[in-house]
């Protein structure tokens, strides 16, 4: 007896949660809008590459006195930078952020590089400099890093790459709670959002001695099961009244959240024709 009551007050916490979340959902899915903004413009995109190999050399060890063979590495040392116009962007909040995306120049796949960085507050341009890891970073070859914040993406060494940037405005919604009165919970939401920008190409340069210049516009499943009898009056180890309480909590929580949402929806109607 007290292993079903434990059943079932499991079974309603675990109902009242589900509750709880596709609500709140619904509220924020129902509320929120997401506004236009105007386009970013995309000013220039400049990549410098003045890596180098050491050569293999030997030096003599100040202690053992023994010849020590110092083989050949290479130093990355590679430069992107970015520049960025606003244009109409209106960037005084301070939740607006710029993101940015790659893509190599053969292909339709972009990937955002850097989801997040502010706007230079006191002009209408802002630069981005991108540059190779320190030599020290073990794992890092051929990646770039943001050096005013936080951002590291791969760019190879030679071929053609696209650049394509744009705003968005982020807020917060105060969720109400809709079980317990008085409590509340927030969340950030997207407020408004451009198109992407113009796009900006730069060559890296590559093996037949082209140099890089600076941007242009332009398991299978599992199909085996167990197999087993089960006692009789059991299903998946548990009784048939433990089942029986599962599926009633599962139908009332259903039964709350389509009569909540038909509410709110008749309210939203109401108001509209008001």
């Amino acid at each position: 007896m007290k292993n079903k009551c434990g059943m079932f007050l499991l079974c309603l916490m675990v109902g009242v949660l589900l509750f709880e979340v596709v609500t709140n959902f619904d509220m924020v899915y129902a509320e929120s809008s997401v506004a236009k903004l105007p386009a970013p413009e995309l000013v220039s995109v400049t990549y410098e590459d003045h890596s180098y190999t050491v050569p293999a050399s030997t030096s003599i060890d100040p202690f053992t006195g023994k010849t020590v063979e110092n083989p050949v590495y290479r130093v990355d040392d590679r430069k992107l930078t970015i520049v960025i116009n606003k244009k109409n962007v209106d960037t005084t909040d301070s939740r607006v952020y710029y993101k940015l995306r790659m893509k190599g120049s053969f292909s339709n796949e972009w990937s955002v590089i850097v989801g997040q960085v502010a706007p230079s507050s006191d002009s209408p341009l802002t630069t981005l400099v991108f540059t190779s890891f320190p030599q020290h970073y073990e794992g890092t070859e051929g990646k770039l890093t943001y050096t005013e914040g936080s951002g590291t993406f791969y760019l190879p060494f030679e071929g053609k790459a696209d650049f394509q940037v744009s705003v968005e405005k982020w807020g917060i919604k105060i969720i109400p709670g809709s079980l317990i009165p008085g409590t509340s919970s927030y969340t950030n939401v997207l407020v408004a959002e451009s198109d992407w920008s113009n796009i900006k190409t730069i060559n890296m340069g590559n093996s037949n001695g082209e140099t890089p210049n600076q941007s242009s516009s332009g398991q299978k499943p599992s199909s085996s099961s167990q197999s087993g009898e089960q006692s009789e009056g059991v299903i998946a180890g548990f009784s048939l009244v433990e089942c029986g309480l599962l599926v009633t909590v599962v139908l009332v929580v259903i039964l709350l959240i389509v009569v909540t949402l038909f509410y709110r929806r008749k309210m939203s109607l109401n108001l509209s024709g008001g």
